[in-house]
C-alpha cells in the first residue's frame, strides 16, 4: 500500500478529504462536453464544434488546422486529438460519430460538472 496512512482512522488522506466536492481535471470536463454535444446529434463538423461553444468551450483554431478547446478558469487549451484526451474522442473518432459510423457514447448525468467515475479508493 503507498501511500501509507499513520493517523490511524483519525484522519483522512487528502484524496479521500476533498471527495466529491473536487472537479474532475479539465480534460474529463472536455470529454464530458464532446459526448453531451454528440448526444445532440450534429450534422457536420461546424455544428458540433458551434455546440461546443454553446456548452461554454471556447474552441481554438491554430496553425495548420489545429482544434483546441479551452474551458473556463482552464489557462493552456487542450488540443484536439486522441493522444491528449483519450481513444475515441480524437476527431476522426467524432466525425465517425457525426457520419453515423461509429456509436455515440451517453453523455454522463450531470454535465461537465459532474463526478468523474469512482476511483479505486484501496490505494488511499
Amino acid at each position: 500500500m503507498n501511500p501509507k496512512l499513520h493517523s490511524k482512522g483519525q484522519f483522512l488522506h487528502y484524496g479521500q478529504w476533498l471527495g466529491a466536492a473536487r472537479k474532475p481535471p479539465f480534460k474529463e470536463q472536455v470529454r464530458t462536453t464532446i459526448d453531451e454535444a454528440l448526444a445532440q446529434q450534429p450534422g457536420d463538423l461546424a455544428s458540433f464544434l458551434s455546440l461546443m461553444e454553446k456548452a461554454g468551450v471556447e474552441v481554438l483554431h491554430g496553425r495548420g488546422g489545429v482544434i483546441s478547446f479551452r474551458l473556463p478558469g482552464q489557462d493552456r487549451a487542450t488540443r484536439w486529438r486522441g493522444s491528449t484526451l483519450g481513444s475515441g474522442y480524437g476527431p476522426e473518432d467524432v466525425q465517425a460519430v457525426i457520419d453515423g459510423r461509429a456509436p455515440a457514447r451517453p453523455a454522463l448525468k450531470g454535465g461537465a460538472g459532474a463526478a468523474p467515475p469512482a476511483a479505486d479508493q484501496s490505494r488511499y
